[in-house]
């Protein structure tokens, strides 16, 4: 209620749609659509909510690159499509949770370095 110019009987509103059940994720893109439009403006808080909802609501992001490791070493492919530069980057993207498997949807962990050896398939959880 600070950050916004959201009035306080709009704010009831809100409380009163989260009581009844309503996915608070669509109240926080208002909100953050609201507040973004506060700070940078109209348009920019436009392009933010278009681009919010083509990388998380779309399913399978229109630009992932697919590899082909025919005998690579995972990090020496995503290098040669310059995705990372080392593999403390790709370590680092991990760590963030920025590395899914299509296949399941799970996230790779460290496990995904130590497997990615010439002829392994990531076929597990990544």
């Amino acid at each position: 209620e600070l950050c916004t110019r959201v009035l306080l009987p709009d704010l009831g509103a809100v409380q009163a749609a989260l009581d009844r059940g309503e996915n608070p994720k669509n109240l926080k893109l208002r909100l953050a659509e609201e507040i973004t439009a506060l700070i940078h403006g109209t348009e920019e808080a436009k392009k933010a909510r278009v681009g919010f909802h083509a990388a998380f609501s779309e399913g399978t992001p229109r630009d992932f690159v697919e590899l082909s490791l025919s005998g690579k070493e995972t990090t020496d492919a995503l290098m040669e499509k310059n995705l990372i530069s080392s593999k403390t980057e790709l370590r680092r993207l991990i760590r963030e949770g920025a590395v899914t498997c299509l296949d399941t949807g799970a996230k790779a962990g460290e496990e995904f370095l130590a497997s990615a050896a010439p002829g392994h398939q990531h076929n597990q959880g990544c």
